[in-house]
């Protein structure tokens, strides 16, 4: 590693008194194998942006529109570091620097998604979705619910309104001995009941939470 290290630290492209300013950069040729998963790759980042660009979403043209960049850069970084002294980008290479870049690309819009708001209210949306999404279950109480958000009832009901009609979040009626509570879901999540909810046990959520837990 320290000879590698070594080797990289005293390299100068090019030839002449001004490599050290005017550096001559090395070709590192592909492999047909590579070359073919590059291009579907960047087939695949085109076919995102032109869906990105069609929505007018300018954060998704934006990541994906360096997706082919950075693929080429990760698997240069990939053939260097495998043999440093005469590297080639191969197979390996690509499908390990196609599948990170995808990986963190996605990533990146869902964050982007889960956090960038275009106005107070779809900030508050976001907020509550959050919290559900932090939930056991991906479901909290009515009551819970509305203490984390820290809001008035009136504008709770009309956010879970919004998000309900939106099909952001499920409403789910849970009735246990005799009572009635309401639960908010995130689509698919759950059994119909609340987590953690036993007969006899309160419908209202606040079994368990404690002063202080409403976060």
């Amino acid at each position: 590693m320290l000879a590698a290290a070594k080797w990289w630290a005293d390299y100068r492209p090019g030839t002449g008194n001004l490599e050290n300013w005017n550096p001559v950069p090395t070709v590192i040729d592909h492999t047909d194998e590579a070359r073919r998963l590059l291009i579907e790759c960047r087939e695949q980042a085109e076919a995102e942006y032109t869906s990105a660009e069609a929505k007018g979403d300018s954060v998704g043209t934006t990541v994906w529109g360096r997706v082919s960049e950075q693929t080429r850069k990760l698997a240069l970084l990939y053939a260097i570091s495998e043999n440093h002294l005469a590297p080639r980008i191969g197979l390996a290479a690509v499908q390990w620097a196609s599948a990170f870049v995808m990986h963190q690309t996605r990533r990146m819009l869902f964050m982007a998604a889960a956090h960038v708001a275009d106005s107070e209210f779809d900030a508050l949306c976001l907020r509550a979705i959050e919290k559900l999404r932090n939930a056991p279950g991906n479901e909290l109480a009515h009551s819970v619910l509305l203490k984390r958000l820290k809001i008035p009832k009136k504008e709770f009901a009309d956010l879970m309104d919004t998000l309900a009609c939106r099909g952001d979040v499920e409403v789910k009626d849970v009735t246990t001995s005799g009572r009635t509570g309401r639960w908010y879901a995130l689509p698919g999540a759950g059994e119909g009941r609340g987590p953690g909810v036993k007969e006899g046990a309160p419908v209202d959520g606040l079994s368990g939470v404690k002063d202080g837990e409403g976060r």
